[in-house]
């Protein structure tokens, strides 16, 4: 016994199947509920989030580090080099890459 890939049973057609787009009936909305977005208030930080960011003191009190910072960068800018040291000794990085604009190339 074969089967036929044609379906002896009729149905009627409706905008989906025929691809007409044009309807007399709008399509009925979908109802989603509305998005709420909660910002954090300012000030309300947790004291987790402020000693996340607290430079340790092998770094801040590194002299021989900030003498080479002051000697050496321009006081024009402030590169935030204790901070980026603190973040990668944190990252336990392998590898770090900088990003400078242009003009400021010649200090990377």
């Amino acid at each position: 016994m074969t089967m036929t890939a044609t379906d002896p049973s009729p149905r009627p057609l409706t905008d989906a199947d025929d691809g007409n787009t044009s309807s007399s009936k709008a399509p009925t909305p979908s109802k989603r509920a509305p998005r709420i977005i909660r910002r954090k208030k300012k000030g309300s930080s947790t004291a987790e989030d402020a000693n996340a960011n607290d430079i340790p003191a092998h770094i801040q009190n590194n002299t021989q580090l900030h003498h080479i910072i002051s000697t050496t960068l321009p006081k024009d800018y402030e590169f935030e080099i204790p901070k980026t040291i603190w973040r990668i000794e944190k990252a336990n990085a392998t590898a770090v890459a900088l990003q400078l604009p242009e003009g400021l190339l010649m200090y990377a």
